[in-house]
């Protein structure tokens, strides 16, 4: 699968070998949702599936969707954040760990193997998926006062 500059996924129909664009979809309770873009007729999105990864108390804050390589970070409100491993038919849990001590509002991939998230803690972090992503590698708290 490869992304498109529009963040949908672009991906391979391994049954069609047809093109697709793929919509991912944060949720509350916990899941995760998927929609393809028809273009066909009317342009439309269909529902492709749900998939349940977290209890049903976790709110599904942000998805970060990687233009490198395919995969999506979630971040929740537990304060941890889980990466998805996208090239399989179904989304796959390739890491989670606890990423901030309050909810995990953002993320943004910074190169195929360095994410940056931001949360409710009122810090930014910088991690490294080649060593040890649970360690963060860098820890900023900056405050821009703006005055009126």
């Amino acid at each position: 699968m490869r992304i498109g500059t529009n963040g949908l996924w672009k991906g391979v129909d391994r049954r069609h070998t047809s093109r697709r664009d793929i919509l991912v979809v944060a949720l509350s309770k916990g899941r995760v949702a998927l929609y393809e873009l028809k273009l066909a007729g009317s342009p439309r999105l269909e529902h492709i599936d749900d998939f349940h990864f977290f209890a049903d108390t976790t709110l599904v804050l942000s998805l970060g969707i990687s233009s490198q390589r395919p995969s999506v970070i979630a971040t929740l409100s537990t304060g941890d954040m889980s990466v998805f491993d996208m090239a399989q038919q179904s989304p796959q849990q390739a890491e989670s760990w606890k990423a901030h001590d309050l909810e995990v509002w953002c993320s943004a991939w910074k190169t195929q193997d360095t994410i940056m998230t931001g949360g409710d803690d009122s810090l930014l972090k910088v991690w490294d998926l080649r060593n040890n992503p649970k360690t963060a590698q860098a820890v900023s708290k900056w405050f821009l006062l703006l005055s009126t």
